[in-house]
């Protein structure tokens, strides 16, 4: 094997590590600097089912909101709502991302249904990769959108790892490109 694939393969490895310990980690747009976040707009209004919160593009990558943990599952999941990212397929989505947190026990099981496992692809982009059509994130000028194509330069994405916070409160980070 050459040298090139063993050190990509090291590298994927280190960053395994890193993140399988990770506490919070922000997902950020690399053209535009904005990072992954929910919003405060619900897709439909049913407490005793679930809350799928529509997902935007925040300026604040260290808001509570935009702060998520890969789950040994594979699902990313917002540590603010705790609920999992998700890209519905239904038509009232509007092929827009969402945190989805259930409530029901048929909620619930979507939740946490393993069709909404995320990783992403060596071009940078983000997707479910259980699902039978592809789905890859794309931003639009302010929510998160499921595209049928990958590898885009519009849909590339780094992760970024919360560290901690220094006296006083003040978040610090270090962004990890990928």
């Amino acid at each position: 094997m050459p040298w090139d694939i063993h050190r990509w393969i090291l590298l994927f490895c280190v960053i395994l590590f890193m993140f399988k310990g990770c506490q919070n980690l922000f997902l950020r747009h690399t053209l535009t600097g904005k990072c992954i976040a929910r919003s405060e707009k619900l897709v439909y209004n049913n407490s005793n089912y679930a809350f799928p919160y529509y997902v935007v593009m925040s300026d604040n990558c260290l808001d509570n909101k935009a702060q998520f943990r890969y789950l040994d599952s594979q699902l990313l999941h917002n540590i603010e709502m705790n609920g999992t990212l998700v890209s519905p397929i239904e038509n009232y989505y509007k092929a827009r991302w969402v945190v989805y947190k259930g409530v029901a026990s048929p909620a619930k099981t979507y939740q946490t249904n393993l069709i909404h496992r995320l990783k992403q692809t060596t071009a940078g982009s983000l997707h479910f990769y259980n699902m039978k059509t592809p789905a890859c994130a794309e931003p639009s000028s302010t929510y998160l959108l499921t595209k049928t194509y990958c590898n885009k330069s519009q849909q590339d994405f780094t992760f970024g790892k919360l560290n901690g916070t220094i006296p006083g409160g003040t978040k610090y980070f270090f962004n990890y490109l990928l």
